[in-house]
């Protein structure tokens, strides 16, 4: 429905987002050249995982958040709202996901259907890491330089498909991922 109504709204050419010209310099460090642009999308990447961080670990609204993830039906006895809870979480995840469709719609052409591509590889990344947020982060540096190296020796469509190999053997001998919140999986 979000597609279609998108194509209504928006049709379905594609569209191009112009990086403002203060990002789109390049800039030398140790004989590579690296895109300004790319340099601040993994810094507002940095920000933002401190940002939900703090609120899944320094707020209580983060303890309200771990409390019903874990067990909803403990939490509504201490007198959480957990539709409440699902609310502001469901919320978190739309405006980051917007940050993220945002920044990276510079980099490619933005089109209704851009994010399809990327929903299993970011499912397999939050597995693998164990649904963890250190475990996620670390699990998609390890994705990400993994497929540019098979990417660099094979092409990007065989690196994409032995990364998909490797997280399939990697989590059949460790199902709970890199790290996992509790010792033991249901």
């Amino acid at each position: 429905m979000l597609i279609q109504g998108t194509r209504l709204i928006f049709g379905s050419d594609p569209k191009y987002v112009q990086i403002p010209q203060f990002l789109s310099s390049n800039i030398e460090v140790g004989g590579l050249s690296l895109g300004v642009f790319r340099v601040f999308i993994i810094f507002m990447a940095l920000v933002l995982a401190a940002g939900v961080w703090l609120i899944f670990y320094k707020t209580d609204f983060g303890i309200k958040i771990r409390a019903v993830t874990q067990n909803r039906e403990i939490a509504a006895s201490f007198g959480i709202n957990s539709g409440q809870v699902y609310s502001f979480t469901f919320a978190l995840g739309a405006g980051l996901a917007g940050v993220a469709g945002a920044l990276f719609g510079a980099l490619n052409i933005v089109l209704p259907t851009m994010g399809m591509g990327y929903v299993v590889e970011a499912f397999l990344t939050v597995v693998t890491g164990g649904g963890a947020l250190l475990g996620s982060a670390i699990a998609s540096l390890a994705i990400g330089e993994l497929q540019s190296f098979f990417a660099l020796i094979t092409n990007s469509t065989f690196a994409k498909f032995l990364i998909f190999v490797l997280i399939v053997v990697f989590l059949r001998f460790r199902p709970q991922g890199l790290i996992s919140s509790s010792g033991k999986r249901r």
